[in-house]
């Protein structure tokens, strides 16, 4: 074999394992859902199917469970196939400390625990009958601060701080969407996480000869890139 053809094979081989590699990086995540109080179950299914839709045009896949089940809470990242795991809670009625108007809270820090609140209550004060719409892309505002680790807000898109007329009139219409910069913040610390379970679980398959991953070390670790913190 002559050196041109054999570097071009050796180019096409480094491609194809590249590429093979990149496919086994997910971007599928696991949202867990618990109700507190009177919600109603059947605007659950739509709202989620609301969220799902938004959060899969910034490349984000999600698979959804109700909390509580058994298989569900031995679930942690790195297991399943997902590469994170975030607990929402739907709870009927806002808490007095909690900001007048929002819709929700997150807390993107934590590792653990639920760590997004939704208030049906102000979801439903918004419209009769509650809007699906709006229930469903407050969920995905909130768990986009958990996916892009952050507690501020951006100037457009569905991580606005404010919704305006406008974004409301786009959010009916289904093509409100999360701004570019956002997209690809979520992307990155999504993909850094499935990365650290496949290498983790390699480690893991070539001491042990099983494949496995080590659940003592979790990837809400990883370090934050530079400025992921303050935007």
């Amino acid at each position: 074999m002559s050196k041109p053809i054999a570097w071009g094979c050796l180019f096409l081989l480094a491609v194809v394992g590249a590429t093979a590699k990149a496919k086994d990086v997910q971007t599928e995540i696991l949202i867990r859902v618990k109700t507190d109080g009177n919600i109603p179950v059947m605007l659950l299914a739509p709202a989620k199917a609301e969220a799902s839709a938004v959060l899969l045009k910034a490349g984000i896949r999600v698979r959804w469970e109700t909390a509580g089940r058994r298989d569900s809470n031995a679930l942690r990242e790195c297991a399943g196939g997902v590469a994170d795991v975030i607990d929402v809670l739907v709870t009927e009625r806002a808490g007095r400390k909690e900001n007048p108007g929002a819709l929700g809270h997150a807390l993107p820090f934590a590792r653990f625990g639920v760590r997004v609140v939704i208030f049906y209550d102000r979801v439903a004060a918004m419209q009769t009958p509650p809007s699906t719409a709006i229930l469903g892309f407050a969920m995905a505002h909130e768990i986009g601060h958990v996916l892009i680790g952050i507690d501020s807000h951006t100037l457009a898109g569905v991580m606005r701080a404010h919704w305006d007329e406008l974004d409301y009139a786009r959010m009916f219409a289904h093509v409100l969407a999360f701004a570019p910069e956002d997209a690809e913040a979520m992307r990155r610390r999504v993909s850094q996480k499935s990365r650290f379970c496949l290498e983790a679980g390699t480690a893991s398959a070539a001491v042990t000869g099983e494949s496995h991953i080590p659940s003592l070390v979790s990837p809400s670790q990883l370090a934050y890139p530079a400025g992921e913190r303050e935007r």
